[in-house]
């Protein structure tokens, strides 16, 4: 992998449920797309008692993130001016062409609840499309007229107007006055820059995945190192790929103690416009490998564990035993099939397991008779993933091997019989986590049938076919055994865990920004921790 993805799969959620990282290139995308739609927004038409005035259009507006320092809301915001006039009501009055000037200021970010039933609550809830109880938190800009009547003059670019420190000053009053008492910027809708989603009741909008729904979120900027740097860069284009974060908890758990979240690695690489992640608590350990119903990816080890559901030798020519396959006698009982972890993305079920339901001998001998029997079954499944990959490979092996043997060693009437049985499952699957493109996840399960095979090795069997023991009545069991597994295998609910699977997540996250405009998701891959990264693409 190269180092670009290494420092995104580096990336850690430090105690967050979940984290959107928006890019400073797609929150700007943003900002123009809303100038774009509204372009009334954009018409700056101002004047003081004196008569100084602007009428003036701006054509781009853009936020430079500021990523360094204790401080993680803070913006330099860039007004470019496509046309308009500057007028000073001096005497003589003086007049300045604004074609092309850009004006730089510090504003910050702040963030509110929207109104429950207004018509921007309703435009969002349209554009999100999210079933269940939730509330809308709108991330705005707030403007100070302080900084904007003392510009960040290194930035700022008036094509070579002779502007003294009066003129600046009167400027900045006026661009004061327009943003914040009388232009359309005081309609916070006109400067929010995204908004995000949390709720009181989880199970309203996902009852089949309650622990995704954020319950509570905040935000802060957060700085993108390239690969060989050490340090961030701020501005634009130099900062495009510095971030801002949605950081969300789910379950009404409480925020990280920390202020802000340090730098780990790049939530978004160079050229993304954004990366949604999602711990893997919540999406391998509480959805994926739950155990609570219905359960999903626990229903494998249901489905292929084998165990003996009797045996004994009571007569030495009443060697019996029965395989069971598929599990009923646990179902109360979910935490018997839990997936245990055998290594940050791996994790395995069934070995070690010797107990009487997995392993019986025992033998039989008044006299000269004896019968023997040995039975062991053994259920063997793996699952596992790596960093940078969307894919989980399952799969899994259920052994049967059975031994039996009975005879009589009188030396009037020996006879003696011994046989063994071998059957065993093989299988395995891929689960692959897509990106819906409206929002939301896929997850599809491969449940090809060559995906899962029954085998048996010829019955051994040597001797004497004597009190009922003999070569068809063993081939007879293992047949038995043979037709129990492929009958469990078609009456498992793989089916419906692959429909779970699919329509579960559909609709578990999606993000809206201004204009109402909405992000792509695609390439989810799993970081390496074992967190879910989705990119986000805005559209």
């Amino acid at each position: 992998m190269s180092s670009e993805t290494n420092k995104r799969l580096q990336a850690k959620l430090e105690g967050f449920s979940e984290i959107t990282a928006l890019t400073q290139r797609a929150i700007n995308a943003a900002m123009v797309k809303l100038v774009t739609d509204k372009p009334e927004v954009a018409r700056v038409n101002c004047k003081t008692k004196r008569g100084d005035s602007i009428k003036a259009t701006i054509n781009r507006p853009q936020a430079a993130l500021k990523v360094t320092g204790s401080s993680r809301a803070d913006i330099e915001y860039f007004a470019h001016f496509g046309s308009g006039t500057l007028h000073f009501n001096y005497d003589p009055p003086l007049d300045f062409d604004m074609k092309d000037w850009v004006v730089a200021f510090n504003v910050k970010i702040d963030s509110i609840e929207v109104k429950s039933g207004s018509d921007e609550d309703r435009q969002v809830r349209g554009a999100i499309q999210q079933p269940g109880d939730f509330s809308i938190k709108s991330l705005f800009l707030t403007f100070n007229s302080g900084d904007i009547i003392n510009p960040n003059m290194d930035h700022c670019n008036f094509k070579g107007a002779d502007l003294d420190k009066d003129d600046i000053l009167t400027l900045g009053g006026l661009l004061a006055k327009w943003y914040i008492e009388e232009g359309p910027m005081v309609d916070r809708r006109n400067r929010t820059i995204g908004y995000g989603v949390h709720t009181p009741d989880p199970s309203s909008m996902n009852e089949q995945a309650p622990t995704f729904p954020p319950t509570s979120l905040k935000f802060q900027t957060y700085e993108y190192i390239a690969p060989g740097k050490t340090a961030p860069e701020e501005g634009i284009p130099q900062g495009d790929n510095n971030m801002l974060l949605y950081l969300q908890m789910t379950e009404n758990k409480p925020f990280p103690s920390a202020a802000i979240l340090n730098y780990s690695g790049n939530y978004a690489a160079s050229g993304m416009d954004g990366t949604m992640a999602i711990e893997r608590e919540i999406f391998l350990d509480k959805y994926l490998l739950r155990t609570k119903t219905p359960e999903l990816l626990h229903v494998f080890n249901h489905a292929t564990y084998v165990w003996i559901k009797s045996a004994s030798v009571d007569k030495p020519t009443e060697v019996n035993w029965e395989i069971g396959v598929g599990d009923s006698i646990h179902s109360y009982k979910p935490e018997f099939f839990r997936w245990e972890p055998t290594g940050t993305m791996s994790w395995a079920w069934g070995l070690p397991q010797k107990t009487i339901e997995q392993y019986y001998k025992n033998e039989y001998q008044p006299g000269y008779r004896y019968g023997r029997l040995t039975v062991d079954c053994t259920t063997s499944n793996h699952m596992s993933t790596r960093p940078g990959s969307n894919v989980i490979d399952v799969s899994g092996k259920s052994d049967i091997k059975v031994e039996g043997s009975a005879g009589s060693s009188s030396p009037w009437t020996p006879w003696a019989a011994k046989y063994g049985v071998h059957v065993w499952l093989e299988w395995k699957t891929t689960i692959t986590i897509k990106a819906v493109d409206t929002g939301g996840l896929r997850i599809d399960l491969d449940l090809d049938e060559s995906n899962f095979k029954t085998n048996s090795d010829p019955i051994y069997f040597k001797g004497d076919e004597a009190y009922g023991i003999t070569r068809e009545s063993v081939e007879k069991r293992q047949s038995k055994v043979v037709d129990d597994l492929k009958a469990t295998l078609k009456s498992s609910p793989f089916k419906e865990i692959k429909e779970k699977l699919q329509d579960n997540l559909n609709s578990t996250a999606r993000f809206v920004v201004p204009g109402l405009g909405t992000f792509r998701y695609k390439d989810p891959v799993f970081n390496d921790k074992g967190d879910l990264f989705i990119q986000v693409a805005y559209q």
